[in-house]
């Protein structure tokens, strides 16, 4: 549910709200997983490399490979479809070539070689969401949202109360009885910013 505007004169809908950290954009993050080997390879083989439930990369390691630092550079050679790859020393560095959040597991298929590796998911990728606050016109004394469309009038001010022209914010109306507020392209929504709302039905009752 959004932000609560109370019922004024029994025909609009009105509120002071202040913005915070929670409404804020939030920047997309590049997904970065670490690959640890921990043991070199002990038989000539392949090993096959799962980044986020893809298809395998094979990596051919032979006994000459026989640190966790020279196996880790063999891996970090490997062409991967969605992320890029270095090797620091033992490690193997994967970061996504696209900001966002990931899903899938990550895995090593070693057969007989005896490399042994771990991942972990050092920077868990998070995918980029704008700025928003979403208001909520119900009847006093409940949650129910009033079951119509609206329209709004606001003015947004700084935490000094100067006004801030909202030049291209974005106005939309999600469901019926509610109205969210979204970041344009220069205008963003600040934590301490004072957003003053009133509402009303859209098309008159006949």
């Amino acid at each position: 549910m959004g932000k609560k505007l109370n019922l004024t004169n029994g025909v609009s809908f009105g509120g002071k709200y202040t913005v915070v950290a929670g409404d804020q954009a939030v920047s997309a993050v590049s997904d970065v997983i670490t690959l640890t080997v921990t043991a070199g390879c002990a038989v000539n083989g392949n090993v096959g490399v799962v980044l986020r439930g893809a298809t395998a990369v094979e990596i051919a390691v032979t006994t000459t490979a026989d640190t966790p630092a020279e196996v880790a550079t063999l891996i970090a050679a490997g062409l991967y479809t969605d992320y890029t790859a270095a090797a620091s020393t033992a490690d193997v560095v994967f970061t996504a070539k696209a900001a966002g959040a990931k899903t899938g597991t990550n895995s090593l298929a070693v057969g007989l070689t005896g490399v042994v590796g771990t991942f972990d998911n050092t920077t868990p990728g998070v995918t980029a969401v704008a700025g928003s606050v979403t208001f909520d016109c119900s009847s006093v004394n409940t949650t129910t949202l009033v079951n119509y469309d609206m329209v709004a009038a606001f003015n947004i001010l700084s935490s000094a109360n100067v006004y801030l022209p909202p030049a291209d914010v974005i106005v939309t109306y999600p469901a019926n009885g509610q109205i969210k507020i979204t970041d344009g392209t220069t205008f963003k929504l600040t934590a301490g910013q004072i957003i003053n709302i009133v509402s009303q039905r859209s098309v008159a009752v006949a």
